[in-house]
């Protein structure tokens, strides 16, 4: 696929087209809860 999109390495089109996992969208989303102050 690296070469038919012109990438110079597998490792860049890794870098550009991976998917992003649910556990990584959980950690970079905010608590509410948190912001809020309650407990």
């Amino acid at each position: 696929m690296s070469k038919q999109l012109g990438h110079a390495s597998p490792a860049f089109t890794l870098t550009q087209y991976r998917t992003v996992f649910t556990s990584e969208r959980e950690k970079w989303a905010l608590n509410l809860s948190e912001l809020l102050g309650a407990d």
